[in-house]
């Protein structure tokens, strides 16, 4: 699956996934109960601080808005503040090959 961003004309390969966009349907071990997951969106490091990360979050909230998704779910490490400020809320602590981190969702209002 190629999800391509308008900005600068980038395109990211993403596989297994449950559909485009990256929605998967269990992210984190233990956590089967909540689904779907927003996961594998990955920016380098070259190409951060130009919105690309919170343009493949919009692709994907549209998409799972387009398919009468009501909640996405994610994980991260280190990233709380970041996906905060697009409107993700902390829901739990959780634990990814023995580095701490947190369980984020985010309510999605219909378009």
């Amino acid at each position: 699956i190629e999800i391509s961003c308008r900005l600068h004309g980038l395109r990211m390969r993403m596989d297994n996934f449950l559909e485009p966009p990256p929605f998967r349907v269990h992210d984190l071990e233990g956590r089967e109960d909540l689904t779907p997951w927003l996961g594998g969106v990955f920016v380098g490091s070259h190409f951060r601080r130009q919105g690309i990360g919170a343009a493949l979050c919009a692709t994907v909230e549209d998409g799972a808005r387009s398919r009468a998704i009501h909640t996405l779910y994610l994980f991260t490490l280190d990233k709380q503040a970041w996906y905060s400020r697009l409107g993700w809320t902390v829901i739990g602590p959780c634990v990814w090959q023995q580095r701490p981190g947190d369980i984020m969702c985010k309510q999605l209002q219909s378009a």
